[in-house]
């Protein structure tokens, strides 16, 4: 799986529920394994926070950028969450370990400040 179809299986994973996917997908050294060093409490903080509150409605990738170690991918996320819309573009940071992509850290910023076309954003 590519960084980009990660980024796309992620959205799917949150949609669906599967947060144990979610964890799996990012790197063991990531800042994000260390806030939540056990899968079971990524897992009961999903269900009793994430769950029915928040929610992916769109997920488009705009830009990929790989190499055989690295890769970053931008892409566009339409949410909802408890009732609010947000529309974000955030940027992945990736790393090829172990045979397969994880995800290391991401950046995010608010669409509003970005063309209307976000197609078009460079990594500037």
């Amino acid at each position: 799986m590519s960084p980009g179809e990660l980024v796309l299986a992620r959205a799917r994973a949150f949609e669906s529920g599967n947060f144990a996917f979610i964890y799996e997908s990012y790197h063991p050294d990531s800042n994000f394994r260390r806030m939540f060093p056990e899968c079971l409490a990524y897992l009961k903080y999903g269900e009793e926070v994430l769950k029915g509150d928040f929610r992916i409605l769109e997920c488009r990738l705009l830009r990929e950028e790989t190499t055989a170690a690295s890769a970053k991918v931008m892409f566009y996320l339409n949410t909802l969450y408890r009732g609010h819309h947000q529309q974000n573009i955030e940027v992945g940071y990736f790393i090829y370990d172990v045979d397969c992509w994880f995800l290391m850290t991401s950046e995010r910023g608010g669409a509003e400040r970005f063309p209307e076309d976000p197609a078009g954003i460079g990594w500037g």
